[in-house]
């Protein structure tokens, strides 16, 4: 995989104006040595403090960075 640009977006605002303009988002990054894919833009999401569980009366929020550990 090579990758030309290596995005940390410091919001969730930049993050999906970035995703909407074609940038592809790392995720886990277990793919990567798989694919002989070029990407322009990467996004690392590592920043914007998606790693949480949110727990209520009514409901349980996991945020999308949050891992099975």
């Amino acid at each position: 995989m090579k990758i030309k640009e290596y995005l940390k977006p410091a919001s969730i605002e930049e993050a999906y104006e970035l995703c909407s303009k074609g940038a592809v988002i790392v995720a886990g990054g277990a793919f990567l040595k798989l694919s002989d894919r070029e990407i322009e833009q990467a996004l690392d999401l590592s920043a914007l403090g998606l790693s949480f569980i949110n727990e209520t009366d009514q409901l349980v929020e996991i945020g999308a960075m949050t891992t099975l550990r």
